[in-house]
């Protein structure tokens, strides 16, 4: 899903989906064009390797690198910008595509790109820094720094704000559907918008992404430090760190190689909408290069720069919610922990208008991958660039996932609308020996089977099961996501029209 804010990765389900900008997500994009285009780009990779076993020739790591990422991008199209550390070391940075179509200027990885909510790692560290300093705890209520804001049930927790489990709403479709989205906004009026609204549910009872929580986040910093939100990461997090490509991104701003952003569309490319930086705010509004993010990440991994070692220890572990009763929650503060391959994995990712983007640690591997990305819906998305390119940097390179053939009569079973909740609704089609997904009566996601019940969407993380019920009837498709609990959407049953007339 999309967010306007720029927070949403690509197929991520949440309750916060409420804030999308439109219908369409980097999954759900799967036009016919688009599954041409990565046809091309899997034969053209596919070639590649082919060559490389006929060459018999190792290759080493950023040769390795380089054939994978060029294999995935047209050298004509918007591309990406790809850093790669290990043992603290860059051993790769390359540019791909273009950075201005319509200069013809190519991307290089000193680019300025927008973070969309890589931006969130970045407000979590400014809020621990000034816990440490001692002008605020993370065990504070928002009310200290927002005295205004509605109570609740519960406590509604600095620390809670910080790992999606405040409650806290965003904006509202409604409301997002009639702003101009060109106009500013202040800090004080956001927070009259989203303290309007009711909370998304009773603080630490469930997780849900929360735009509005981080944009709140945001006013508790400039309230805590004295300073404003973007001279705050300006001044005490990138000038320390001589990330000299990093800024709080600004349209009015003159900016040394800042990237264009598009959007893909049926018939091509076109400039992303504009929207203004000061909406996402504390949720999605800098922006910054690879390499700048490499010297962030050394600093947040491995170093006292800016918050100490049992601080960075707290920032990266995953929570249980209030009642204890569920698993612990693959997010930290400001970071996602959701494993990979069975091993642990410190990161995050964004997607904004004209801008999709990825980082990931590897931490076991000691592997760092940041993938900057500047269309809005990537052929291939970023979170998965990075986890690809990181597990050939670390030796431990993915075998492509083959699927295996599913019964017709199989395939039929799972035919139907599955509800997620009132809004949300996914149909499952069939057409031949292949199965599709559809959310809203957006475009067709094809699901490729891992078994009878297992489906996996190619070029995404995202998985999908189907489940029955005692008597042996589907019953229930259950959807992955990329940082919280999965989605379970229940089929419905429709009666044909001859059986409802029926008396």
């Amino acid at each position: 899903m999309k967010s306007r804010l720029g927070i949403m990765p690509a197929l991520h389900e949440s309750s916060c989906r409420k804030q999308c900008v439109s219908q369409t997500t980097t999954g759900e994009t799967m036009s016919g064009l688009n599954m041409m285009a990565r046809s091309v780009f899997g034969a053209l990779a596919m070639l590649m390797v082919v060559s490389a076993q006929a060459a018999g020739k190792p290759k080493s790591l950023p040769e390795s690198i380089d054939n994978y990422l060029s294999a995935r991008f047209d050298p004509r199209s918007p591309g990406a910008a790809v850093v790669v550390v290990k043992d603290g070391k860059v051993i790769f940075r390359k540019g791909y595509g273009m950075a201005d179509l319509e200069l013809k200027v190519p991307v290089r990885p000193e680019m300025v790109f927008r973070l969309a909510s890589v931006t969130k790692q970045f407000t979590a560290v400014a809020v621990l820094m000034l816990a440490e300093e001692g002008k605020l705890a993370l065990g504070d209520e928002i009310q200290r720094f927002i005295p205004d804001y509605p109570r609740g049930a519960a406590p509604v927790t600095i620390e809670r704000m910080l790992n999606h489990t405040s409650g806290i709403p965003g904006f509202s479709e409604e409301y997002l559907s009639k702003r101009d989205m060109r106009a500013e906004i202040t800090p004080a009026q956001m927070l009259e918008i989203i303290r309007q609204q009711p909370p998304e549910f009773v603080a630490g009872t469930k997780w849900a992404y929360s735009d509005g929580a981080y944009e709140l986040l945001g006013m508790i910093i400039e309230k805590a430090s004295g300073m404003s939100y973007a001279d705050f990461v300006e001044q005490r997090m990138f000038k320390p760190l001589g990330m000299a490509h990093s800024y709080y991104d600004r349209s009015e701003r003159v900016i040394e190689g800042r990237v264009k952003g598009y959007a893909r569309t049926r018939k091509g490319y076109q400039n992303a909408a504009f929207i203004s930086m000061s909406l996402p705010y504390a949720a999605g509004s800098l922006a910054s290069s690879v390499d700048d993010l490499a010297l962030w990440d050394a600093a947040i991994a491995d170093s006292d720069k800016l918050i100490n070692a049992e601080t960075r220890r707290r920032m990266q572990t995953s929570y249980t919610l209030a009642d204890g009763a569920a698993a612990r929650i693959p997010y930290g503060l400001g970071v996602s922990l959701a494993p990979r391959r069975g091993e642990p994995r410190v990161g995050h990712n964004g997607q904004i208008n004209g801008f999709m983007t990825a980082v990931l640690r590897m931490p076991k591997e000691r592997v760092y991958v940041a993938v900057l990305g500047n269309v809005e819906n990537m052929l291939v998305i970023p979170e998965l660039l990075a986890e690809r390119v990181g597990a050939i940097a670390a030796g431990k390179p993915y075998l492509e996932e083959a699927a295996v053939v599913v019964p017709d009569a199989v395939l039929e079973r799972y035919v139907g609308a599955y509800r997620i909740n009132p809004k949300n609704v996914r149909n499952v089609s069939r057409d031949g020996k292949r199965l599709f997904m559809q959310r809203n009566g957006g475009p067709l996601i094809e699901l490729h089977a891992k078994s009878h019940t297992e489906f996996f969407v190619k070029d995404a993380f995202n998985e999908v099961s189907f489940g029955t019920d005692a008597a042996g009837m589907v019953s229930t498709l259950t959807m992955s996501q990329v940082y919280g609990p999965p989605n379970v959407a229940m089929k419905e049953v429709r009666l044909e029209p001859a059986a409802a007339s029926a008396n």
